[in-house]
């Protein structure tokens, strides 16, 4: 399935294709080999008395467990960022790493998931998933991403979903690519200085329901 996802000033040409949080991992950044995300005692959890926060306010964020937050991310091509992907997958998701790599791979050969203004949703369908999950890498150094604007991409948010595509997954999409187009957002996510913060300003997006 191939799927035309629209959004202001700028297009994504979108095909389907996103499970539960767990343990932790590493990624190569600007500072050595580091911790990716969050865990228990990072900020992202509540602490003793601390009362849970209201459900996300929108469908990114609620697929979108702080671990699978990576800020400062070192990676020199789409490729290298890709296979990081695949393996803080299997790490948090315990996920196939050939598998998710393939997929996106499979998917990107359809046309670049970049979208424009620097940003990326790599997405792909997995055999097995039985929920869709995300992740949101920043990268150092901005990579080609043959976006249509041929803009670098320095944020990219992964998406994986269930083989078996529903409307769930494509609104899924397309709502990550309407915040994905906000501007005044994306200059907040690049001014983020850590993980904490990118992971609470995608909590805190509310869609246009106008």
């Amino acid at each position: 399935m191939f799927v035309h996802v629209a959004y202001s000033k700028r297009r994504a040409n979108e095909s389907p294709a996103l499970t539960r949080p767990s343990g932790r991992a590493t990624i190569q950044t600007k500072h050595g080999l580091a911790k990716v995300g969050l865990g228990a005692g990072d900020g992202a959890g509540l602490g003793a008395g601390e009362t849970p926060a209201a459900a996300p306010a929108n469908r990114l964020a609620r697929l979108l467990p702080a671990q699978n937050v990576c800020f400062g991310v070192e990676a020199t091509s789409k490729r290298r960022v890709f296979e990081m992907a695949a393996r803080l997958f299997e790490s948090q998701q315990g996920l196939s790493r050939g598998a998710v790599n393939d997929g996106l791979f499979e998917r990107e050969r359809l046309g670049s998931t970049g979208l424009g203004h620097g940003v990326a949703i790599p997405h792909a369908r997995i055999r097995g998933l039985t929920q869709p999950v995300a992740a949101v890498l920043r990268v150092q150094q901005p990579l080609t991403f043959d976006a249509p604007d041929d803009e670098p991409v320095w944020l990219i948010v992964f998406l994986l979903v269930p083989t078996v595509a529903t409307q769930h997954h494509l609104d899924i999409l397309a709502e990550t690519a309407e915040l994905l187009s906000d501007r005044g957002f994306r200059a907040a996510l690049r001014a983020a200085e850590s993980a904490t913060a990118l992971h609470h300003l995608i909590a805190s997006w509310r869609p246009d329901i106008r």
